[in-house]
């Protein structure tokens, strides 16, 4: 049976208590993306005082019954609650609102003014490593060199985020990329260099930004296979939805009429009458074609259609969540007769009072 404990700490990483008697909890975390916790409590629980904004609050799972000792699931920062009535409790509620750290690169704008091509390159960036251009967007925009004597607008320097060592990896590309907000840039970034990137937690409350190629995790697909015969998921959904995916991207220039500049980038799928979904990036400041064009081929990795593979993980010895296989991981898994490998690409774990959490995992390519 899979146990649930809350620890909350303050924003320098102190243990202030823990909580095990929560009426539920809702988690959702992704690679690259704000993940989410809400947790309803008492409204006279003893915790809530020790709530502080930004404090950090990480969710642990054991699971004797797999060999599961306590291992973390979600870590993030308390950023506020709602209290009131909400279903299924006939009773007032607190609900925390905890985020990712993910969440304070979304509180950013690439804050100088458009062109800055200085010998740090804060905005413009020419023939730049992918990883490098990463780097320094966030640098320059949360680290501690986001002030304005770099002539950043106003000081956004954080004094708990570090960096890890730059490569220099990733294609080599032109991106100009003033007043946009920081995390969706660096996600079109990545998206076009095939990485990832994450702010991990080291200690103090501190957090370090690091770049990953291809995943945050690691590839264990040749030992993790999930199938209904391994008796290792439940109630599986493959889906193949072209709904909202997007196979052609217009990036929309400098200029106007008949004088504007634009850029087109196709999906490696894309079929005139089968796969022809559009949007258009506008990017008013931009003349640089080439930069233009890496915009758009990024847009299109991170909005293409792609399969999506769900289900509730099974208990079983030989794959278990946080000890076996983690969020990013590569692992297989075959369902209808199709196997591939698979990032694992969202986690989510629900509880509710009188009954047991389930934790579902999310697959995709």
């Amino acid at each position: 049976m899979l146990e649930l404990r809350i620890d909350v700490k303050d924003a320098a990483g102190n243990k202030q208590g823990e909580i095990v008697d929560f009426w539920a909890l809702d988690m959702q975390d992704e690679p690259i993306t704000i993940g989410t916790m809400y947790v309803d409590l008492s409204p006279s629980h003893p915790i809530i005082p020790f709530l502080v904004q930004r404090g950090i609050i990480e969710l642990w799972m054991r699971n004797e019954t797999v060999g599961l000792a306590w291992s973390l699931a979600f870590r993030g920062l308390f950023v506020g609650f709602a209290q009131g009535y909400y279903p299924p409790f006939a009773t007032e509620t607190y609900k925390m609102i905890v985020v990712s750290p993910m969440w304070l690169l979304a509180q950013r704008v690439i804050a100088y003014k458009s062109g800055i091509n200085s010998p740090a390159q804060i905005s413009l960036f020419t023939n730049t490593a992918a990883e490098t251009i990463c780097h320094k967007l966030v640098k320059f925009n949360i680290g501690l060199s986001a002030t304005t004597g770099n002539g950043r607008f106003i000081n956004g320097n954080l004094p708990n985020i570090y960096f890890g060592t730059d490569y220099g990896r990733g294609p080599l590309l032109n991106w100009d990329c003033t007043q946009e907000n920081l995390l969706e840039l660096i996600k079109i970034l990545a998206a076009k260099a095939d990485a990832q990137f994450n702010l991990d937690y080291s200690s103090g409350g501190n957090f370090t930004f690091n770049w990953y190629p291809v995943s945050i995790g690691t590839d264990r697909s040749s030992i993790i296979l999930f199938s209904l015969q391994a008796g290792n998921m439940n109630e599986p959904v493959y889906t193949y939805d072209r709904t909202n995916g997007k196979a052609a991207v217009f990036v929309a220039g400098d200029g106007k009429l008949a004088a504007q500049i634009f850029s087109t980038s196709l999906a490696s799928d894309y079929l005139l009458g089968s796969n022809d979904s559009e949007i258009c990036v506008q990017s008013p400041n931009k003349t640089d074609v080439t930069g233009m064009q890496h915009i758009g081929d990024g847009t299109i990795a991170l909005l293409r259609n792609r399969p999506v593979f769900e289900f509730q993980a099974q208990d079983n010895p030989v794959t278990v969540f946080g000890r076996d296989y983690f969020l990013g991981d590569l692992v297989s898994g075959v369902y209808i007769g199709v196997k591939q490998v698979y990032k694992v690409k969202q986690v989510s774990i629900k509880s509710q009072r009188d009954r047991l959490p389930v934790l579902s995992i999310t697959l995709s390519l």
